[in-house]
């Protein structure tokens, strides 16, 4: 599969085609997978790597690896930059978080999905807001309530 996909659509088959609601609305001829007929039932590509493979081609996973990558890298040096052992506690919880979503992007596409997309791409804000904020560790007290 790989291998045809590398020959026939190097760049992929369009984003949105690798859908179940895509067997609707694409013609069967032109689809990339032949279950894509809309007389028959198919079966759903739920692996996100897979469906951006089949969408955006080699390129577009070789993007997507690529920005992974980068937010790996942020986060693990906003790990190493923070002398606050708390803020960098919660910076590796925020790398474990995207741990889990990359492993689970090879059956479901986690990352992408409300609400951790948002929660993900909050928190990742947050964690490069932290090392910018240069937090001392002995100025920094946390909030007590009551």
């Amino acid at each position: 599969m790989l291998w045809w996909i590398l020959s026939k659509h190097f760049l992929g088959n369009g984003v949105g085609s690798a859908t179940a609601e895509a067997r609707y609305a694409v013609d069967p001829s032109q689809a990339i997978a032949s279950s894509f007929e809309p007389t028959v039932e198919i079966p759903i590509h739920e692996g996100y790597y897979h469906k951006v493979l089949l969408e955006l081609g080699v390129i577009g996973l070789l993007v997507v690896i690529v920005f992974f990558v980068i937010i790996f890298s942020e986060i693990i040096l906003s790990i190493k930059k923070l002398q606050n052992h708390k803020a960098a506690l919660f910076c590796s919880l925020v790398l474990a978080f995207f741990l889990l979503m990359i492993v689970t992007g090879t059956k479901a596409t986690a990352i992408f999905r409300y609400p951790s997309n948002f929660l993900f791409f909050l928190f990742l804000g947050m964690t490069i807001k932290l090392r910018l904020l240069k937090l001392d560790h002995e100025k920094w007290k946390p909030i007590r309530f009551l």
